[in-house]
């Protein structure tokens, strides 16, 4: 009797031996080599106590608006004119694109209909857009255009293209005004205001992302004003550029621009002040990592590695470790754990 509790006791002393071990293995800190000491190239400043304003009214008007002007775009209605086609005209066209006498089937089309300035263009390049204004029904508008030397079908990169546009229905927007019959009639509102109240409800997750969003880039643009960074490690300026021209590439070569182009149009910047003003924005979420001793540890980062790669474009983990490894996944969640501490400490105030 006396060996069996003794066999028992010894079992639960090797037991409690082996959780504590493997508690003491899961909360083991992951040593993370970002390959250089952020804290050597920032000047820290006072990211604890950072004040921006965000007006939220101007936020929400917005996107009621907008939720308007979408309802008025579902319920237009066209009529064909015999005019040459303006912005917001529903218009049915074709184009042939020919280079030595031969169609360029990648750009050619018929039968494309589109709302003129509003929706997307089918094609990307510069100047074919342009040659639909101003023509009637049955007008043929032809026009050579140089393609980027960026162009992904390295056959006509830069080469001179005749293009050939025929318009074949130019249709006028009747867009509905917003009036009590209106509301009454679409959306069974009595009146304009009843339906705005309505709208407002319905935009309320709208309006709170993009205040969201709103903050964060404000917090951002004054973190980067009160901290200054001397220069930047060559090792993140090669892994930034890496990153963005791939993601950059992608949308400005459906554009049919150079990333310069691109950066130019969306950020009023060029490509490399772009990667640049990235750099300095990591370096000093680093310094805070520094700062702050942010740490990572094996029960965390198993626990957030699902999350974090499904909020970067991964279904899983896994595939992200796969493409990117341990330690830049670590780096990436420090680094959005800082950026947190400074958004949790910032003062905003809402107008």
């Amino acid at each position: 009797m006396k060996k069996n509790i003794l066999t028992k006791c010894i079992a639960a002393a090797l037991m409690a031996v082996t959780l504590t071990t493997t508690i003491t293995a899961c909360n083991k800190k992951i040593d993370v080599d970002m390959g250089y000491k952020a804290s050597d190239y920032v000047t820290l400043g006072d990211y604890k106590n950072i004040d921006v304003e965000i007006d939220k009214t101007s936020i929400e008007n917005q996107c009621i608006e907008d939720a308007i002007k979408e309802d008025q775009q579902d319920n237009t209605t066209y009529s064909d004119v015999d005019r040459g086609a303006v912005k917001t005209d529903k218009i049915l066209f074709n184009v042939n694109a020919t280079y030595a006498g031969l169609t360029i089937a990648d750009l050619s089309a018929n039968g494309q209909t589109l709302i003129l300035g509003v929706d997307s263009f089918p094609l990307k390049i510069d100047g074919v857009e342009e040659m639909l204004y101003d023509m009637k029904p049955g007008d043929t508008n032809i026009k050579i255009i140089t393609l980027p030397e960026s162009y992904p079908n390295t056959t006509y990169a830069g080469a001179n293209v005749v293009f050939e546009v025929t318009m074949t229905e130019v249709a006028q927007a009747q867009v509905p005004m917003v009036t009590d019959a209106y509301v009454k009639q679409y959306y069974g509102y009595d009146t304009v205001q009843q339906y705005r109240e309505h709208i407002k409800e319905e935009v309320t997750n709208d309006v709170n992302e993009k205040v969201d969003d709103a903050k964060k880039e404000a917090v951002l643009t004054k973190l980067t004003e009160i901290c200054s960074v001397s220069d930047i490690p060559q090792s993140l300026y090669d892994e930034k550029t890496e990153q963005f021209n791939t993601s950059i590439n992608f949308y400005a070569t459906l554009m049919g621009k150079s990333n310069d182009e691109y950066c130019q149009t969306n950020f009023n910047m060029t490509f490399d002040e772009y990667v640049r003003k990235s750099c300095e924005q990591r370096l000093i979420l680093e310094a805070i990592i520094e700062s702050e001793n942010l740490k990572m540890t094996e029960y965390r980062y198993k626990g957030d590695l699902d999350d974090f790669a499904s909020a970067n474009g991964f279904s899983k983990g896994s595939l992200m470790e796969d493409k990117y490894g341990k330690n830049t996944i670590c780096i990436g969640m420090l680094v959005d754990e800082a950026q947190q501490l400074v958004l949790d400490n910032a003062k905003v105030e809402y107008k």
